[in-house]
């Protein structure tokens, strides 16, 4: 196979030379007269390598680690097939050297079967992101895209998009991207107007993010996220969102949007061991509008699988009353969708007003959208505001509500806050083994809920303290350093440190301290939530683009 895997989990991509496919390789020592075929006679600028590279092969070219390049470049060439992709930009070198950096991007035209791998994009303002493929509604698109070990930087301009994956404008004449993965890459300080660490629309087969970090994007504006998934086709899959870390700067001025998610997925989402932090909504997966009025095309079963993921202080501003939302699921169909084992800590506004989780749909008018067949089981919220069910009574049916912990550290009452009318009663299947606690001793205030106004209804029992049942929840990143043998004055201190160990992140200085899994375990043993320990290692389902899938189970 030209791509394999290392022990390590990168791919390793080669080019299929007994076909007379090539490497081309560009060095800051070389010269466009070069041909290029060596590492002693390389060429001297990414347009010449990029130049080089024929449609239909899988050849590669590839940038010296520890040099610095200028180029913007437009691609509409594909590589020989899925398994025998073309490296469109690549690394070689001495691999304790730094990453190339391109100062500039990719404006990706058409083309199939393209690998970018191991390159430091930074922005010149000549792109609005590193890799923006945008079809301009001239019918060109392409598919099995992989993006692997690249770092974006400073895509803050606006409608700056890190990693863009767009038509332009709607979804015209069937004109998509298929199957693009994501992996083990950073975006780092795209946080422009309507600005995203990556924004994904009129995709079509799967899109799938794994051990994808952006720190600083989507904090500007209403329109701002820092994953913003947004239309599809019919043909597209559920989007696979794993160990996702979502992290805005630490909150030292009010400058997070209210609005500002740190995964929005109008699609619905498969989604595992994520983490997101200070953003005023730490997720929000579905639908706004069933009939797909919205600016978008919706799938025609948009489901949520949520599972393993923690947020904590969604919200984190010094606006008042400013969101702290830790997820919000909206219109939820099909079967067996989930929302199990994850935590939520301090999502919370200065107007402790917020929810740790709300099922809303908000278009009456619209049809479908409906919340179906939904489990919310084994979730610890922690300081984290309320459960809404909300808006409208007939659009809910087949929900699960059992072995779930609340706990307010505060008097903030109510802990289930419930919209529906009296006659919809059977909307939740099963509501039990809950446990509630709240600093307001009166227990029949912690429910809202027409019919449903009482703790037996939800199976709750009440806890003796905010804290019981959970073994340290009020767990903190200066604690996390602390166990891994760093130490730092504060949280501040903390959060700077972690930035900058994130951004580091790198094939061949790839640390597991400072990854989704490590983090988030240290944020579950507090909760009493079952830890994953160690790295996961996704199961190869596609041999080129390694996806991982979660399953519906």
């Amino acid at each position: 196979m030209p791509i394999t895997r290392d022990s390590d989990g990168w791919s390793d991509v080669t080019p299929d030379t007994d076909s007379g496919d090539r490497y081309v390789y560009v060095s800051a020592a070389g010269s466009d007269s070069n041909d290029g075929l060596s590492t002693g006679s390389p060429k001297l600028t990414v347009a010449a390598g990029v130049a080089a590279l024929r449609t239909g092969r899988s050849d590669q070219c590839l940038l010296r680690r520890g040099d610095t390049f200028t180029a913007t470049v437009s691609i509409n060439k594909s590589g020989r097939d899925a398994d025998n992709p073309m490296v469109v930009l690549g690394a070689y070198g001495t691999t304790t050297d730094p990453r190339p950096i391109v100062t500039g991007g990719v404006r990706l035209q058409s083309g199939s079967n393209l690998v970018f791998q191991s390159i430091d994009f930074r922005n010149n303002d000549s792109l609005t992101g590193c890799i923006y493929a945008q079809n301009n509604a001239l019918g060109l698109q392409g598919s099995n895209i992989l993006i692997e070990d690249c770092i974006a930087r400073n895509y803050d301009q606006a409608f700056g998009q890190a990693y863009c994956f767009t038509s332009g404008s709607g979804v015209p004449g069937g004109t998509y991207w298929n199957n693009i993965t994501i992996r083990r890459s950073t975006a780092v300080d795209s946080d422009g107007f309507h600005g995203q660490g990556l924004f994904a629309d009129a995709y079509g087969g799967q899109l799938t993010l794994e051990d994808f970090t952006l720190i600083n994007c989507g904090t500007n504006d209403s329109q701002s996220h820092c994953v913003y998934i947004d239309k599809a086709v019919a043909t597209a899959s559920t989007p696979i969102i794993t160990r996702v870390l979502c992290w805005p700067n630490y909150p030292t001025t009010p400058n997070v949007s209210t609005t500002s998610e740190g995964v929005k997925s109008r699609q619905g989402a498969i989604m595992s061991d994520c983490h997101m932090a200070w953003c005023a909504i730490g997720f929000a997966i579905g639908t706004t509008d069933g009939d797909g009025s919205n600016d978008f095309t919706a799938l025609g079963t948009v489901q949520a699988k949520v599972e393993n993921c923690i947020v904590t202080n969604a919200c984190g501003l010094t606006t008042p009353s400013a969101y702290g939302y830790g997820a919000w699921l909206l219109g939820i169909e099909g079967t067996g969708n989930y929302l199990r084992n994850c935590g939520f800590i301090n999502t919370l506004s200065t107007a402790d007003d917020i929810a740790w989780l709300t099922l809303i749909r908000w278009n009456a008018t619209a049809t479908g959208g409906q919340i179906d067949n939904l489990s919310m089981s084994g979730n610890v919220a922690y300081n984290a505001g309320k459960f809404v069910v909300g808006d409208l009574p007939t659009n809910y049916s087949n929900l699960v509500f059992s072995n779930n912990k609340i706990r307010m550290s505060t008097s903030f009452t109510p802990l289930i806050e419930h919209y529906q009318n009296t006659s919809q009663n059977s909307i939740f299947v099963e509501r039990q083994n809950n446990s509630l606690w709240s600093g307001n001793p009166n227990t029949a205030t912690w429910i809202s809920a027409p019919a449903n106004g009482n703790l037996t209804a939800y199976g709750a029992t009440s806890a003796g303290s905010a804290g019981a049942g959970l073994p340290d929840p009020a767990r903190t990143y200066t604690g996390y350093l602390a166990s891994i043998g760093t130490t730092v004055a504060n949280e501040s201190a903390a959060h700077a440190h972690i930035r900058t160990q994130l951004i580091a992140q790198r094939r061949y200085a790839w640390d597991d301290n400072y990854t989704c899994t490590a983090i988030n375990d240290w944020f579950r043993a507090g909760l009493g939530i079952d830890t994953l320990g160690g790295v996961v290692t996704p199961t190869v389902t596609a041999p080129s683009y390694y996806l991982e899938t979660v399953g519906a189970r």
